[in-house]
C-alpha cells in the first residue's frame, strides 16, 4: 500500500511534464463578439431650456408713460413699440437747438463774407491788420459755436427717440413693471422681454459623464411636452461648487422646446457595457473570461459594480465566452462553439 502511494506521488510531475492539458478540464464553452452582445445603458442629466436674452427694458429719460400697447404673452417683432413716454419737453428742447443751428449757420456766413471784405481793405490799406485778425477771431467763434449747436441738436435729437422703446428682437413679453400714466426716471424697468430665437438647453452632468459626452452622437431632451433633438455645443471646463457637477449648454436640432421647460437630457453611453450575465467572480473580483490560444483568460473588470452592466475596454469584434463559465478557471483548455 505505501509503495503504490509513493509509486503515484513519483508519477505526478513526469505525467505533468508529458501531458500538460491533463492538469486543467477540457471544456466547451459558447463564445459571442462583444458587439453582439453590448448593452449602451441609457445616461440622464436635469436640463432646463433657457434663453440667452431675457432682458429688463428700461426708461433712459425720466418721462410720463403715455402708452403701453403690449400686455404679458404678446409675441413681438423687432422694431415693435412697447412702451411710448411723452415727449412735449423733448421735442420743444430740439426745436429750439435746430433754431440756435439755424441762426449760427447765419452768423457764419455773415462773418466770412465780412472777413473776405476786410482782407480786400487790409489789400487796399483801407483797414488795418488789427480788423483783419478781429474778423478772423469773430469767424472761428461761430464756427464752433456751430459745432456746439450741433451736438445739442444731435443729444436733444436722441433725447427724443427715446421717447419710445421698441423690441430690439422677435421675442415674447414675460412681465410689465410699470402703469401708464407713471412717471418714470432713467434706469426705470418697464418691460421685461424672453428673446424666443436664441433658446439653449442647459444641463447638469455628473463629472464622470460629461469625461465622456463629447464622444456621443445621439442627445435629445425629454419633457412633458415632448421629446426634442439637441447636439452640444459646450461643456464648461468648471465645476460647479455646490453641486460638483459640469453645465452643458446645447443647441436645439429643428424645433425648439418651450422657454422655461424642464425635463431631462437622455443619451446613450458610448461604451460597451457587458450584461451581468455574462459576468462571473474569481478571486473577488468581478469579470469575464475570453478565448486565447484555446485556454480560457479571466479578464477583470475595473471599478465593477455588482447586480450592474459594466464598461468593457476592448473591440466590438473580441469574443467573450457567454456560456459553460460557471466551473471556468484560468488557464482550461476549453473547445469554442460561436453562439448560434
Amino acid at each position: 500500500m505505501k509503495q503504490h502511494r509513493m509509486l503515484r506521488v513519483i508519477c505526478s510531475p513526469v505525467v505533468a511534464l508529458l501531458f500538460p492539458f491533463a492538469l486543467h478540464a477540457q471544456v466547451t464553452v459558447e463564445t459571442a463578439a462583444l458587439g453582439d452582445i453590448a448593452q449602451y445603458p441609457l445616461r440622464f442629466a436635469p436640463a432646463t431650456v433657457v434663453s440667452l436674452n431675457q432682458p429688463n427694458l428700461s426708461a433712459r429719460i425720466g418721462s410720463e408713460i403715455t402708452r403701453i400697447p403690449v400686455r404679458v404673452g404678446d409675441q413681438v417683432q423687432p422694431g415693435d413699440l412697447l412702451v411710448e413716454l411723452d415727449c412735449s419737453d423733448y421735442e420743444l428742447n430740439r426745436a429750439a437747438a435746430a433754431a440756435n443751428l439755424e441762426a449760427t449757420q447765419s452768423r457764419l456766413e455773415l462773418a466770412r463774407n465780412q472777413l473776405a471784405r476786410t482782407q480786400r481793405l487790409v489789400a487796399d490799406q483801407l483797414v488795418s491788420t488789427q480788423d483783419l485778425d478781429a474778423s478772423r477771431t469773430e469767424l472761428e467763434a461761430l464756427t464752433a459755436n456751430l459745432a456746439a449747436n450741433r451736438a445739442q441738436l444731435d443729444i436733444n435729437q436722441l433725447q427724443f427717440s427715446r421717447c419710445q422703446i421698441e423690441a430690439p428682437f422677435e421675442g415674447l413679453v414675460v412681465s410689465r413693471y410699470a402703469s401708464e400714466g407713471q412717471l418714470v426716471s432713467p434706469g426705470t424697468p418697464v418691460v421685461q422681454l424672453l428673446d424666443l430665437s436664441s433658446l439653449e438647453l442647459s444641463a447638469q452632468i455628473f463629472n464622470s459623464d460629461a469625461l465622456l459626452l463629447d464622444q456621443v452622437d445621439n442627445l435629445w431632451f425629454e419633457t412633458g411636452t415632448g421629446t426634442y433633438q439637441v447636439q452640444l455645443q459646450v461643456l464648461v471646463n468648471a465645476l460647479d461648487p455646490a453641486t460638483r457637477n459640469r453645465e452643458a449648454r446645447l443647441n436645439f436640432v429643428g424645433k425648439a422646446a418651450m422657454a422655461g421647460a424642464s425635463g431631462k437630457l437622455q443619451w446613450n453611453d458610448p461604451r460597451p457595457h457587458l450584461p451581468t450575465q455574462y459576468q462571473v467572480e474569481r478571486n473577488g473580483q468581478l469579470g469575464f473570461f475570453v478565448v486565447e490560444n484555446r485556454a480560457a483568460h479571466f479578464v477583470a473588470l475595473e471599478s465593477a459594480q455588482p447586480g450592474r452592466s459594466n464598461p468593457v475596454e476592448l473591440p466590438l469584434d473580441a469574443h467573450l465566452v457567454v456560456d459553460g463559465f460557471a466551473g471556468l478557471v484560468e488557464g482550461d483548455l476549453v473547445t469554442e462553439k460561436p453562439r448560434s
